[in-house]
């Protein structure tokens, strides 16, 4: 799979390096796709805030999740595929359910952000019960997050770095 400066998703076959599909979303580019679960679907997110979902069999979009004011930077999945992450240039980090195509919570609660300035990386543990979040005004902070109930559970700030990627141990 790969996104660039332009609305489609590819999707490649490794051996023979030729494109098999495109998979178009609205906006004018996407910034992250991931395949979901048992890699029957992918999703994808870009510079109009909204995270896509398409089963890939036959390229239907199944969902389109569109809570973000800003460019999706960012986005992770719980190994089953059943649950999915974003992080925002808006601030904030918002966890779905990729089977309803439903908004399960906001990280920081209702009216406050996740980080201050964008959210650039997240991540999702492998049984969907933790969260990280990167990112920051600063791009130096790292917060983890009790996914279940959208509680912070701890913080690192990093003044030396730019937080660009997070991810758990499988």
């Amino acid at each position: 799979l790969s996104v660039g400066w332009d609305p489609f998703v590819r999707v490649w076959d490794l051996e023979t390096g030729r494109e098999l599909r495109q998979l178009q979303a609205d906006g004018r580019f996407l910034t992250s796709v991931i395949f979901l679960g048992d890699e029957s679907r992918v999703a994808a997110a870009g510079s109009d805030g909204v995270v896509w979902i398409w089963e890939l069999t036959d390229g239907r979009v199944t969902h389109r999740l569109n809570k973000h004011s800003f460019t999706v930077h960012s986005i992770a999945a719980s190994a089953d595929g059943r649950l999915l992450i974003s992080g925002s240039g808006d601030g904030t980090a918002r966890l779905w359910d990729t089977v309803k195509g439903t908004h399960l919570r906001k990280f920081g609660g209702f009216f406050g952000k996740t980080l201050p300035g964008s959210v650039s990386a997240v991540a999702l543990s492998p049984d969907g019960a933790w969260a990280l979040t990167g990112g920051g005004e600063c791009a130096d902070t790292v917060k983890v997050w009790d996914a279940r109930n959208g509680q912070e559970a701890q913080k690192a700030t990093f003044p030396a770095c730019a937080v660009k990627a997070v991810h758990f141990l499988p």
